[in-house]
């Protein structure tokens, strides 16, 4: 029988063969009839995605869609003996040999023609675990970069640097070094005026890397998709456009390029901001047929592709003020998108982070200032979003294993962050937030990218060494190598401070994570305001491997508003100097004296008058010291106020004159605090008479009829004769008032003399007036009042 079925299967294949070639003879096309093999497509993580160096041989899991009988898993573009399990999964033995020293690894798999071709990257780390995260790097100096890509250009196995100027018309592209340097960045010009999101990948299948660009046109209608062919060394040709018809104002945001239809070639989908998701198959030569389209909403951002159902064929996600699942048919179409729970989202990723072989959904929520996962369930459907915290306005994500654990992590660039705040001098932040495995994170760490505003995050291995680097985009690139001199963490925030009181210290970490001794140069301030900050610290030249050492800063502010340095440490880590973002708050306290000034009535000389009042209210944010409360001139005072006043509070300081000298008087109640130094200006007249009663109310009187005559009594306190100044009725009812009086033009020494005053009433109205005594340096005012009936 097994002859048989030998002899039948020899029967069948010279059957196919013979109408093979009776199709050639008349003409028909073989490959009419052959299918394509799909472009293979790898997903985040391989299992492993690290090991240490120096290990055994091994087997490494990859999982994906359109894996064929003939695939096959490269490593760094050499053939490694392969297992396909089916269209989802394949193995592959990694020999000791490729184990043997640090470096990161370039995973592809190759599916064979027809069609078939080379998929996406993935990276493998050879590396040993660190002890903590370090960041440190410098900029390159490129256009805007609101989307960051990574890729080998070349196939040198040196980790390049692609950007997108949303300000103009190009793409730039900083070939690297394997070092950690750069080239001097190269441009190209694309089909629109704004360059908006970028990536790297074959559209023409001749295994040299092409880049594919979303722009948008003068009047952002249409969109145009540019790819510009590479020539293999990292250079590229003109743009080959295709357009994308949408609704006025239609602007193009966000692509993905993957084998959506199986044929092998590569196709894009593209979101736009009036949420429609357009779906161009490649034609394989670097052009699209006419876009396929998808209404799913408004202000529709971010794309990530992956197999979320499990069933080898390509979903798209797209996130924005709602997420959204187009689950793919596998010929280039999807199923009615599906609208899902979730945050707003601005960056996007996907990955398998609780290694239960199903695709989970990352990104950013800048408006809970957090990142977000949501567990997918293998079925196209997802779990709520858990939300983790990062610095202020999370923007980009960037997903990777950057502690070499074997556990997927999140980088999260801060467009806005407030380590530092952000500001044209100052830089912000990267949040990492380390992968547990189980689909949480570990609380974020923090590190500094040199540049302002960040729009966007990319990873890499850089300079080789085994470890994932970060670069980040903005209106300049900036790159974070993975550094042996730890900083924990990499920025300090300090709260609020009163102008020129120092804060209490805050402590970094310095920690050597190196095999050997960390040797250290300096520590030293440098940045916007170096000034409002000091530093001590304990760790001398060198520092042990696997050792740490303390550096102490502290704020003390020059000036009010945002202060911000940066802790330099010099070493001769990768990246150095090493920096500690700074920032603080400088506060002025805010002082309100009510009232500004007092002004005293004239006063006899040698008398005390009554007190009058000023009060000190603290209407900042922090207690005000109060270091001294004095007063000049003839005046005194006194004060409930402390040495501290809380903030809101208030104190009252009372202050009288006692003038010694006759004629004008002046003086200054002084405050010195912690807001600086406050007056408040105090006047008053001095005169050698003595004036009894200082108010005279008449009562009721008749209209036309005089009152009984009152007595103002005026002595002269001086030892010696003072000339009297006269008496004078003024006010608005003056004229009801009269006055007789004894006082001549002088008064002898301690003598007196009087004033008779009547009030003689001309309406039924309350009348009133202001008799004025002048003499001895001074005018006293005597109130009368009266009602007439």
């Amino acid at each position: 029988m097994t002859q048989d079925k030998t002899l039948s299967r020899r029967v069948r294949l010279t059957m196919f063969n013979n109408i093979l070639c009776l199709l050639a003879v008349i003409g028909m096309s073989v490959t009419a009839f052959a299918q394509n093999n799909p472009l293979p497509f790898a997903s985040q993580p391989l299992i492993p995605d690290a090991v240490a160096p120096g290990g055994p041989s091994f087997t490494l899991t990859a999982k994906g869609t359109g894996f064929v009988p003939g695939s096959v898993v490269e490593w760094n573009g050499i053939v490694l003996a392969t297992h396909v399990v089916s269209s989802t999964k394949l193995t592959a033995l990694v020999p000791a040999s490729d184990i043997s020293s640090p470096k990161t690894a370039s995973i592809t798999v190759v599916s064979p023609p027809p069609g078939g071709g080379t998929s996406n990257a993935t990276g493998f780390l050879v590396s040993v675990v660190p002890l903590a995260l370090g960041f440190s790097g410098p900029q390159i100096q490129a256009p805007a970069g609101v989307s960051v890509a990574t890729a080998d250009l070349r196939g040198d196995g040196k980790i390049d640097v692609i950007a997108a100027d949303f300000e103009s018309n190009v793409v730039s592209v900083a070939l690297g070094n394997g070092d950690g340097t750069f080239q001097p960045p190269t441009s190209y010009f694309t089909g629109g005026r704004e360059a908006w999101s970028v990536l790297a990948a074959d559209f023409n299948g001749d295994g040299k890397p092409d880049l594919v660009v979303a722009a948008n046109t003068a009047n952002l209608n249409p969109g145009i998709v540019s790819v510009l062919l590479g020539n293999g060394d990292g250079t590229f040709q003109s743009h080959i456009d295709s357009s994308i018809l949408g609704s006025p104002q239609a602007f193009l945001f966000s692509l993905v390029a993957a084998d959506f239809n199986g044929d092998g070639k590569l196709d894009v989908a593209v979101s736009d901001e009036d949420g429609t998701l357009h779906v161009l198959l490649g034609n394989g030569d670097g052009t699209f047929g006419s876009p396929i389209d998808y209404s799913l909403g408004v202000t529709q951002q971010p794309i990530v592709v992956g197999d979320f159902n499990g069933d080898g064929k390509l979903d798209l996600a797209v996130g924005g003020d709602h997420i959204w699942i187009l689950l793919g048919n596998g010929d280039g179409t999807f199923q009615t998108p599906t609208e899902t729970a979730g945050p707003g989202t601005e960056g996007f990723a996907a990955g398998d982070f609780n290694n239960d072989r199903k695709v989970d959904l990352v990104g950013t929520d800048p408006r809970a200032n957090s990142a977000f996962i949501m567990l997918g369930n293998g079925d196209g459907t997802f779990q709520a979003a858990q939300e983790f915290l990062t610095d202020v306005g999370p923007i980009g994500v960037a997903i990777g294993d950057f502690n070499a654990d074997g556990k997927l992590d999140m980088a999260v660039v801060a467009g806005c962050g407030t380590v530092p705040n952000c500001g044209p001098t100052v830089s912000s932040t990267v949040s990492v937030l380390l992968g547990n495995g189980d689909g949480t994170f570990q609380p974020q760490q923090d590190f500094v990218t040199p540049n302002f505003e960040p729009a966007a995050i990319a990873a890499g291995d850089f300079n080789g060494d085994g470890r994932l680097d970060l670069v980040t985009g903005a209106s300049t690139l900036a790159v974070l190598l993975q550094t042996t001199a730890a900083l924990s963490p990499g920025a300090l925030t300090f709260p609020p401070q009163n102008v020129s009181t120092t804060s209490s210290p805050q402590t970094v970490s310095l920690i050597n994570t190196a095999s050997v001794p960390l040797s250290i140069s300096g520590i030293t301030l440098a940045g916007a305001n170096p000034g409002d900050y000091a530093q001590t610290n304990d760790c001398g030249s060198s520092l042990a491997a696997g050792a740490n050492c303390s550096i102490n800063v502290t704020f003390t502010p020059t000036a009010e508003g945002t202060r911000a340095a940066v802790v330099n440490v010099s070493d001769d880590a990768i990246g150095s100097p090493q920096q500690i973002a700074l920032v603080g708050t400088g506060l002025a306290p805010v002082v309100v004296l009510n009232p500004t000034s007092l002004t005293f009535p004239t006063q006899t000389v040698g008398t005390l008058s009554t007190f009058q009042f000023a009060n000190l209210t603290n209407a900042g944010n922090l207690p005000l010291s109060i270091s001294s409360i004095t007063v000049s001139g003839e005046f005194f005072e006194g004060n409930n106020c402390k040495s501290s006043l809380a903030a809101g509070a208030s104190c009252t300081i009372r202050v009288a004159f006692k003038p010694t000298t006759k004629g004008p008087q002046s003086g200054a109640v002084t405050l010195v605090d912690g807001a600086g130094t406050q007056t408040v200006p105090l006047s008053g007249v001095a005169s050698f008479l003595s004036v009894s009663p200082t108010s005279i109310a008449f009562g009721n009187v008749p209209v036309g009829s005089t009152s009984v005559p009152h007595t103002v009594t005026v002595q002269n306190v001086a030892a010696n004769q003072i000339t009297f100044g006269g008496v004078l009725i003024k006010g608005a009812n003056s004229a009801d008032f009269a006055e007789t009086n004894t006082c001549g033009t002088s008064i002898p020494a301690k003598g007196s003399c009087t004033v008779s005053v009547t009030f003689t009433p001309s309406r039924k109205t309350s009348r009133g007036a202001a008799l004025k005594i002048s003499g001895g340096g001074g005018v006293f005012s005597v109130a009368l009042s009266g009602n007439g009936t």
